[in-house]
């Protein structure tokens, strides 16, 4: 039962600020004065914990810190300035997420071939897709390769427009040159005359996509390369479903952004 499994995978939760405190709202109040009203509460350890805080005044302790964040194997820090409110739902810099991801983020976007679109769900069924498959040329082979499945970056009119454009050149069968793992086979194919342009956080290696394949060759490994976190920047008029990034180019920055 439920008390069971608590025992066995104890849950706990870390609290990280306080909005409302006997009776008054600190909203308004800066982030320094409310931590320290927070740090003021008793917390058990054992299901409720306080996240750890530390005032840094200079960038080399803030790379310190971070450095042992990474080490223990969190995502990073979230970075606040002390006398800022508590914004719900705002975006500025008076709280800026700073994560592994940004120490790796692609220094270059990608320019690939949309391959075909997956149907949307839950909230991008009325759009009638939810994210696309997009590939390289292998410049060796002449095949596409896939890259990564699509499916942020891109806002309500951009996934209607974008709809719109890959339903112009929509086939029964997969292409002859496509290169596919079965499990990403798409709900619609497109034919290569689509090219978009996409940012990422990092290059990895995938069991399914095949890109770079033939040029990553390793022992026990005989997967190719993939986008982690990829993001839609935009659909590039200017070019053709032949006119991508190679393979060989994203072998080389896969190779460059581990020598960093």
């Amino acid at each position: 039962g439920v008390e069971e499994k608590s025992q066995e995978i104890p849950l706990r939760a870390f609290i990280f600020d306080v909005l409302y405190l006997d009776g008054v709202d600190l909203i308004s109040v800066g982030a320094q004065e409310r931590f320290e009203k927070l740090s003021a509460l008793p917390f058990d350890d054992n299901t409720l914990s306080l996240t750890r805080h530390t005032i840094v005044n200079e960038l080399s302790e803030f790379r310190k810190l971070f450095d042992q964040y990474v080490s223990e194997g969190l995502e990073g820090i979230m970075c606040k300035k002390l006398d800022s409110e508590y914004q719900a739902g705002s975006r500025n810099y008076n709280w800026v997420k700073y994560k592994r991801a940004t120490e790796r983020e692609l220094s270059d976007t990608i320019d690939a071939v949309i391959m075909g679109y997956y149907a949307g769900r839950g909230q991008r069924a009325k759009f009638g897709v939810g994210a696309f498959l997009i590939g390289l040329i292998d410049p060796d082979s002449g095949k596409i390769q896939t890259l990564a499945k699509v499916g942020t970056g891109l806002s309500d009119d951009d996934w209607i427009s974008l709809k719109k454009e890959m339903d112009m050149y929509q086939v029964v069968e997969m292409p002859a040159t496509y290169s596919v793992h079965p499990n990403l086979t798409p709900d619609v194919w497109i034919r290569p005359a689509l090219v978009v342009e996409v940012g990422a956080d990092e290059i990895t290696k995938s069991p399914i996509h095949t890109a770079a394949q033939n040029i990553i060759q390793e022992k026990d490994f005989e997967g190719g390369l993939a986008l982690r976190f990829p993001r839609f920047k935009k659909l590039r008029q200017d070019r053709t479903g032949i006119d991508t990034t190679t393979t060989e180019e994203l072998a080389n920055m896969f190779k460059m952004q581990n020598e960093k």
